[in-house]
């Protein structure tokens, strides 16, 4: 009795690894499309009415697909790829395929993850430059309509140390936001 015990604890344990297993591996090549909608006070009045950011990250192995870029249902105003864009393995045709495909969807910023760290950071420079993403490494874009300003600011990987917000912070435009 006491082995079946050791069996059965043993088998569920087993099957409830399983069941995480594959749940862990289909979120990670699970493609979705999130919509949110942010209220800012105090933005000057060119940005009161809507601005768009398409904003994706961890792509690692993936292809962006068309499908999932035709739920788009307005054209953003900026993309920005928040790290983990590739990982060591990935061919590179297939990162610079995916950057080609945000790069037309509007001006583009990249801001360094961990997994972007271990790979050939001169050759995903020169993949991001040939399509004319803005690499925020520690720096600032500055979004412009007519007269105002909006600084959008990406800090390097904090995992490995990378990060000086101070820096990036510093290659803001004065007056305008970041508030703090």
């Amino acid at each position: 009795m006491e082995l079946f015990i050791i069996l059965a604890v043993l088998a569920a344990s087993a099957l409830i690894c399983l069941l995480m297993i594959i749940y862990m591996y289909i979120e990670a090549h699970l493609n979705r499309l999130l919509s949110y909608e942010l209220n800012i006070e105090g933005l000057p009045a060119a940005f009161e009415k809507v601005v768009i950011f398409f904003f994706i990250s961890d792509i690692h192995r993936r292809k962006i697909s068309d499908r999932l870029l035709s739920e788009l249902k307005m054209k953003p105003d900026l993309v920005i790829i928040g790290g983990d864009l590739t990982e060591e393995g990935v061919p590179f045709q297939r990162v610079e395929n995916n950057v080609k495909k945000l790069a037309e969807l509007g001006p583009t910023c990249f801001v360094w993850g961990n997994h972007d760290l271990q790979v050939d950071r001169d050759e995903l420079t020169k993949v991001l430059l040939k399509y004319g993403v803005r690499i925020l490494d520690n720096d600032t874009y500055i979004l412009s309509r007519g007269d105002a300003l909006f600084n959008i600011v990406g800090v390097s990987d904090v995992a490995n140390e990378q990060d000086d917000l101070k820096r990036a912070l510093a290659k803001s435009a004065p007056g305008i936001y970041p508030r703090f």
